[in-house]
């Protein structure tokens, strides 16, 4: 029997959420971090290495952080939901903070508001761009969505 940890996903299909609340649980207790932890480290491995490999053309097309935050609902969710019809991204609704960052209002039935915050770090990190968040709203405090402030 394949270890979970070791099991080979496909990219183009959905998978139940409890999955992935099963794999991140196991990862936690066997690196003895935290679920949002864990939740953070891979959404930044993502950002800053899988996604890039996926889809090279959207980190091409795109100048900075700000850029691609901007364009990730629109190229990269829809296309999702397009191509995955069972798939649930998020909804995202980014706003340009000036010339300095950006403000991302996330919601989603999974609440994976530290998945989001770890693949801003990574694709900040992809970018070279030195990055501070911070979460005046969240849907884990009680509130209808989370806010990310996302300053570069």
């Amino acid at each position: 029997m394949a270890d979970e940890l070791t099991t080979a996903y496909e990219r183009d299909r959905a998978y139940p959420d409890r999955e992935l609340v099963a794999l991140v649980e196991r990862v936690a207790a066997r690196t003895s971090a935290t679920v949002d932890r864990t939740l953070r480290d891979f959404g930044r491995f993502l950002g800053c290495e899988a996604f890039p490999r996926l889809a090279p053309a959207f980190y091409e097309r795109h100048a900075s952080l700000t850029e691609a935050l901007l364009a990730v609902e629109d190229e990269i969710h829809e296309h999702v939901r397009q191509v995955v019809p069972q798939a649930l991204p998020p909804r995202l609704r980014v706003s340009p903070l000036g010339e300095h960052g950006a403000v991302i209002a996330y919601t989603s039935e999974r609440r994976l508001c530290a998945l989001l915050e770890g693949l801003v770090e990574g694709t900040a990190e992809r970018f070279g761009t030195a990055v501070r968040m911070e979460q005046p709203q969240c849907m884990l405090r009680g509130d209808p969505a989370c806010s990310i402030v996302v300053e570069i």
